[in-house]
């Protein structure tokens, strides 16, 4: 294996750290990197929608003259 190592001295002596440069390790690192990324955007674009589709639901019932109590429906609350 082939890493890169950064040494520090200090008072107290001499630090060695090693970074590793594996390329398996690497790979795996950027693949859970972009799931997360993924991810973020996906649960981004939910909210989004979600939150188009509570204006939308809102002026469809404001144009009906209806009323809806946000504690009785259960609209938008997290839990």
């Amino acid at each position: 294996k082939k890493g890169v190592v950064i040494v520090e001295e200090t008072e107290r002596g001499w630090y060695v750290t090693y970074i590793e440069r594996d390329p398996a390790l690497l790979a795996r690192q950027e693949k859970v990197r972009k799931k997360t990324e993924a991810d973020a955007r996906e649960e981004k674009l939910a909210a989004k929608q979600r939150e188009t589709l509570r204006m939308e639901a809102a002026k469809a019932l404001d144009r009906a003259g209806c009323e809806v109590d946000r504690k009785a429906s259960g609209i938008g609350e997290r839990g």
